[in-house]
């Protein structure tokens, strides 16, 4: 029993490890993004909009009515739909991110296929030279494929925004986003080296 409890723990560290690593990728992806361009990755730049957004409407409505009636110029109407086109483009990001999770556990989690051997649970070690979870997801073009789906996200989002506001109103909430949301935010990761093979550590993107 002590033995099956241990490497079933065991196992769900790995995976969280797994797990964690290809987000941290993600937002290192994102960080690069700005150091180059001045500017995170469009969806996740939305994103926090939006979540910020559902913070507040939490807390207080009269700060979002401020932000989307007072700055934007959205009426009543157009500010819950963006608000409700919002849950629909933050649902769609987890929907995503739970694939990714899943994809992770099937490709990279070592030993996924544990078995017993007469009482004991056995797990198959990693050869030593293996690779971080970053380097094998770029190179598996998985840290993309996941990158892009997120675009499309958002574009789909884009679409769904337009048609509940006017294109003057849709480029007033772009600029706002570009210029007051996307330099707030930023990413922590461990620098490559910092972690055994050069992994990184767990990271995430915030406001500041």
């Amino acid at each position: 029993m002590h033995h099956h409890s241990y490497g079933h723990v065991r196992r769900l560290v790995v995976l969280l490890v797994a797990i964690l690593s290809l987000q941290a990728a993600l937002a290192h992806a994102a960080q690069g993004n700005r150091a180059a361009n001045s500017s995170v990755s469009n969806w996740l730049a939305w994103k926090t909009f939006h979540d910020s957004l559902a913070f507040y409407a939490r807390q207080s409505t009269a700060k979002v009515d401020d932000l989307l009636a007072g700055r934007l110029g959205l009426t009543p109407t157009e500010a819950a739909d963006v608000l409700t086109e919002g849950q629909s483009f933050l649902a769609a990001i987890q929907r995503i991110d739970a694939d990714a999770k899943a994809e992770v556990q099937r490709r990279y989690t070592p030993g996924s296929s544990a078995r017993a051997n007469g009482g004991r649970w056995t797990t198959k070690q990693p050869p030593a030279a293996q690779k971080t979870i970053r380097e094998r997801a770029i190179e598996d073009g998985l840290f993309a494929a996941i990158e892009a789906r997120k675009q499309a996200a958002l574009k789909a989002h884009l679409v769904a925004i337009a048609g509940t506001v006017d294109s003057e109103k849709l480029a007033r909430i772009t600029d706002w986003i570009d210029s007051s949301v996307a330099p707030q935010i930023w990413t922590f990761t461990r620098p490559a080296g910092a972690g055994a093979r050069g992994s990184v550590s767990p990271g995430s993107a915030r406001q500041r």
